[in-house]
């Protein structure tokens, strides 16, 4: 994917948008892996969506992910830093100033965060950031009316279903998150509470309700899926239950068979029949 950037800064004079907003920054980009951008107070309200890659915004008191098909709300006057993943960073983004994004900031700090997280965001939801995004951007006959429709119907979405960051599903995102980055780890559920300063049977029952599973299981599967990975590439059971932290090869095994059904060994024997990326 070719870095690129497309930006448009509206300042509303008059219209359809002069009652409710200031000022408008509309940007796509693609943005370089390994990106760091240091950490800036914004000055506007901010309406993000991931279209590809990954990265992580560090506010003051959270970590969000980013991910595709992620929307995150950030409230103005909030502290935030962004570092870009390991593969370019697709996004699609609105700024906003006016009677409207005070609206938001205030649904934000009502629920004593910073901001919202849709991990990821319902299809509604995106489509209606991308629309806007597009509009403002392109600015075709009407523009200023269609992207009224779509920022205020995004507004009511919003506020009908707001999603705290360290609400039940931003707290299921930063497990994920902290599972992802160390999978040699078999986190349990007062380990992952510990990190994210919250009680385990808190941690517990916001994981399972959103999820559907408890976390220690995801933490299971998850581990396990990786270990699918490293034998498809060729490593050795005792090479994958040592790098995934495993107490030995015999006890990787247990779990693996556990979880899928079959022993670590039918994946590698697998593998190596496949004809499909043959070296």
């Amino acid at each position: 994917m070719e870095l690129s950037r497309r930006l448009s800064r509206i300042t509303v004079g008059r219209g359809p948008l002069r009652p409710v907003f200031k000022e408008i920054w509309a940007v796509d980009e693609t943005i370089a892996p390994g990106s760091v951008y240091p950490a800036q107070i914004l000055d506007r309200t901010l309406l993000l969506l991931t279209e590809t890659g990954q990265a992580r915004s560090e506010l003051r008191s959270q970590t969000l992910l980013h991910r595709r098909d992620c929307l995150i709300v950030v409230k103005k006057g909030t502290r935030m830093q962004e570092l870009a993943g390991a593969a370019p960073w697709h996004v699609r983004y609105l700024m906003l100033a006016g009677a409207a994004a005070v609206q938001v900031d205030r649904l934000i700090a009502a629920h004593r965060d910073e901001a919202f997280v849709y991990d990821p965001a319902p299809n509604g939801m995106l489509r209606l950031l991308d629309e806007a995004v597009g509009l403002a951007l392109d600015q075709p006959p009407q523009w200023q009316w269609l992207l009224l429709s779509r920022v205020a119907e995004l507004w009511a979405r919003i506020a009908l279903h707001p999603s705290p960051a360290l609400g039940p599903h931003g707290l299921v995102s930063r497990v994920r998150r902290l599972v992802e980055q160390s999978p040699q780890r078999a986190w349990s559920v007062e380990a992952l509470a510990g990190v994210l300063h919250v009680s385990s049977s808190k941690l517990a029952h916001r994981f399972r309700e959103e999820t559907g599973e408890p976390p220690v299981r995801y933490v299971r599967r998850h581990r396990v899926e990786v270990a699918r990975r490293l034998l498809r590439q060729g490593l050795k059971v005792v090479q994958v239950a040592d790098r995934l932290g495993f107490a030995d090869a015999f006890h990787f095994s247990r779990v693996f068979k556990t979880v899928t059904g079959v022993p670590p060994s039918a994946v590698k024997a697998a593998a190596q029949r496949s004809p499909l990326h043959e070296n």
